[in-house]
């Protein structure tokens, strides 16, 4: 009996190393970060990671009515189809083409990494940029299972008016570039000079609201509420532990030393903060409420939260691969300005009603 075949050649052998990448390539790297972390602080301190375990567990189940409502509301979105309303919203005059893109994005439940292909299929399409700028900035900000999930943690006021946030700054990143263009300011914004076809979107499609209804809608919403389920988990845990940390090594005087107490410095500083240390908007929600109880200001904790969802590296790298720099300048500029216009005023809000 040979058994040449089962033996790897001295040629044909994998080395450790590319074993080891091969490994490294296929396993969860959020996963693999927790479980570092974890190690790194039981090196440092058995108990504290034990803590930090058991803070990140009852935290979560403290809101697991509200993750509950949220994986359900997310993944019935998915099985309806919710995108093809999409396709109504960009087919009326300007003013409302923006007015409605501002409301659609604040309102809508993609997230930025939907949202990015989305943007380059409707510039494509014809439609113009003021409303795809209204739909983009005010989008990743918020969603109907990120409100309720933001309510949770960090209270209805708060959720509430990051909402209206959104809708704002769809409105004024909108007509800002409306302005723009009319100017002849800005020209074709797609990258290469890319042609921009006639407006294909399907627009006669429906959603499909009564899922229950159908058997293949049924299915999708289960295998969505189970993904985005494992998902928010994952986030959540990983969260909830560096928010215990944070709280438990992180001085609350260092924390308002970098972004200051109630001022107008401390807004601006954490939106800039804000953009390369924003990880993920399920993630940063605890984090925040970390924050908060270090010592900074409601303000600037909407300033993080804003500015970290619009312009994160990653969407900020998404959006610089299909548009051309002077969009792309524009879109970081926009998305900051209106991020310390809405934080500054959601501070004053909250000072007067102390």
């Amino acid at each position: 009996m040979e058994y040449s075949n089962l033996q790897p050649t001295e040629q044909g052998g994998i080395s450790p190393f590319a074993a080891l990448w091969n490994w490294f390539k296929k396993v969860d790297k959020l996963v693999l970060f927790f479980f570092l972390i974890l190690i790194g602080t039981a090196i440092y301190s058995t108990q504290t990671a034990i803590d930090g375990v058991w803070f990140a567990a009852t935290s979560l189940y403290k809101q697991k009515w509200y993750f509950l409502s949220a994986f359900a509301i997310a993944a019935y979105m998915q099985a309806a189809r919710f995108e093809l309303l999409l396709t109504r919203v960009f087919d009326t005059t300007i003013v409302m083409m923006i007015t409605m893109a501002a409301l659609f994005g604040g309102l809508s439940p993609l997230c930025s990494c939907t949202v990015i292909p989305l943007i380059a299929v409707l510039l494509r399409s014809g439609i113009p940029l003021s409303a795809v700028m209204a739909f983009w900035i005010s989008s990743p900000i918020i969603s109907p299972n990120m409100y309720v999930y933001t309510w949770g943690i960090l209270g209805f006021d708060f959720a509430t008016f990051k909402l209206g946030s959104a809708i704002f700054m769809g409105l004024f990143a909108g007509f800002i570039t409306h302005f723009l263009v009319s100017r002849n300011l800005i020209g074709n914004p797609l990258k290469g000079d890319e042609k921009i076809t006639r407006r294909g979107m399907g627009k006669h499609q429906n959603a499909n609201w009564t899922i229950w209804k159908d058997k293949e809608a049924m299915q999708v919403f289960w295998t969505e509420f189970t993904a985005i389920a494992i998902f928010l988990v994952k986030w959540m845990s990983i969260a909830f532990f560096l928010e215990y940390l944070m709280m438990t090594y992180v001085p609350g005087e260092s924390m308002s030393g970098l972004i200051d107490g109630q001022g107008i410095l401390g807004i601006v500083a954490a939106a800039f903060v804000g953009i390369p240390t924003y990880l993920n908007g399920v993630a940063a929600v605890p984090l925040i409420d970390g924050l908060i109880n270090l010592g900074i200001s409601k303000g600037a904790a909407m300033s993080f939260l804003i500015a970290g969802s619009v312009t994160s590296i990653p969407a900020s790298m998404a959006v610089y691969s299909i548009v051309k720099k002077h969009v792309f300048a524009l879109y970081i500029l926009l998305g900051l300005s209106s991020t310390i216009l809405t934080s500054y005023a959601y501070q004053l809000w909250v000072n007067f009603n102390l």
